[in-house]
C-alpha cells in the first residue's frame, strides 16, 4: 500500500510536472506573441507615421510650387499688361504733344 501510494505520488508529480510545464509554455507563447503584435503595431504605425509625413510634405511642396509658379505668371502678366499700358499712353502723349507742336 505505501509503495503504492509512492508510486502514485510520483506518477502525479511527474505528471503535473508535464502538464504544468506545458501550460507555461502556451502561455508564454501567448503571451510572446501579444507583445509581439503590439510592439509590430506600434513600430509599423510609427513608421507609417514617418513616411505618409514624408510624403505629405513633398506632395505639399510640389503642389505649392506649382500654384505659386501660376499665380506669379498670372500677376507678373497682369503687371506688365498694365506697365506697357501705361508707359505707350505716356509714349504716345508725348509724341502727339511733340509732332502737334
Amino acid at each position: 500500500l505505501a509503495e503504492g501510494a509512492a508510486d502514485g505520488e510520483a506518477l502525479g508529480l511527474a505528471l503535473g510536472l508535464a502538464e504544468g510545464a506545458a501550460d507555461g509554455e502556451a502561455l508564454g507563447d501567448a503571451l510572446g506573441l501579444a507583445d509581439g503584435e503590439a510592439l509590430g503595431l506600434a513600430l509599423g504605425l510609427a513608421e507609417g507615421d514617418a513616411d505618409g509625413l514624408a510624403l505629405g510634405l513633398a506632395d505639399g511642396e510640389a503642389l505649392g510650387l506649382a500654384e505659386g509658379e501660376a499665380l506669379g505668371l498670372t500677376l507678373g502678366l497682369a503687371e506688365g499688361d498694365a506697365l506697357g499700358a501705361a508707359l505707350g499712353l505716356a509714349e504716345g502723349e508725348a509724341l502727339g504733344l511733340a509732332e502737334g507742336d
